[in-house]
């Protein structure tokens, strides 16, 4: 997928989202994308650069361990379990729930890797 999101804009939601639940992206791109497909897309892909740049580790929402595999392998989990439309998404809900791969955990900004 092409970025979805100027870099600028990707650096608002970051500077928006940090320490918050993943919601939080969810809520903030309601006003890029109004279908919900291009909006779960941009989620992936914002998650996806965030988890290459060492800004957040995803973690099981129950033990708060660290979710198994590659980045890749983490992405493809959660495009599986995603929700396919509005009404299965409950208002955000299905992040806090046991169909959700993951939570994320948010690294200082000291040891953020950029590079990406």
């Amino acid at each position: 997928m092409r970025n979805p999101v100027s870099d600028v804009r990707y650096e608002e939601l970051v500077s928006w989202s940090e320490g918050q639940e993943l919601p939080a992206f969810w809520a903030y791109l309601r006003a890029d994308f109004v279908d919900f497909g291009d909006r779960r897309e941009a989620f992936l892909w914002i998650l996806r650069r965030l988890l290459e740049e060492q800004r957040v580790e995803l973690v099981n929402l129950q033990t708060h361990e660290a979710l198994a595999g590659t980045i890749d392998q983490q992405i493809i989990r959660f495009k599986a379990a995603f929700p396919k439309n509005e009404e299965e998404m409950n208002n955000g809900i299905w992040f806090f729930t046991e169909a959700c791969p993951g939570g994320a955990a948010w690294r200082p900004s000291a040891t953020v890797n950029s590079s990406g």
